[in-house]
């Protein structure tokens, strides 16, 4: 998240309540309610803004473009991604079933930096630095523009001040 409200590694109340309804509104959409999605994601994209949250406010964003090419008639159906569902447990404090998912998901697509990013996240949320660290390390390999958003993830906060994460501070 980018904002530094995280003591000890725990989000505030208010981030974890945008996070949240950011799951509620995902929920929604894969179960078919775009349209209720939609709201939902529009009433998040003004709550996060206002509260400076970018990485929420990023992707409502996104959420919201993609309904925008899919449509968003009540019956919209969108099968969950393997990387939203695991987002949707990270986003909940779930890390040990985003890890889960993730090492599976690893195991049919080891090119996307993406789910590497992801379970770099769980194990950051885990407190396992060093093995955040090296998952992180392949995502970067993969898609080096994610160095941006782990700058701003919240959720690395609890592991960033080890050694393994001194090289990815200095740029």
């Amino acid at each position: 998240m980018a904002n530094n409200s995280k003591i000890a590694g725990t989000a505030s109340t208010s981030e974890r309540g945008l996070e949240a309804k950011l799951s509620e509104a995902l929920e929604k959409l894969y179960s078919g309610q775009g349209a209720k999605a939609q709201e939902l994601l529009q009433a998040l994209g003004r709550e996060a803004s206002e509260a400076g949250d970018l990485v929420v406010a990023r992707r409502v964003r996104t959420s919201l473009m993609a309904l925008a090419r899919k449509g968003t008639q009540a019956s919209l159906v969108l099968p969950a991604s393997s990387e939203m569902t695991i987002q949707v447990h990270l986003n909940r404090g779930e890390g040990k079933e985003a890890l889960a998912m993730a090492e599976e998901a690893l195991k049919a697509a080891q090119d996307r930096g993406g789910l590497h990013y992801l379970k770099a996240l769980a194990l950051a949320q885990l407190g396992e630095g060093e093995r955040s660290a090296e998952a992180l390390q392949q995502a970067l390999t993969l898609e080096p523009g994610l160095h941006h958003q782990f700058l701003l993830e919240k959720d690395f906060d609890s592991v960033r001040a080890t050694a393994a994460f001194g090289e990815f501070e200095r740029f």
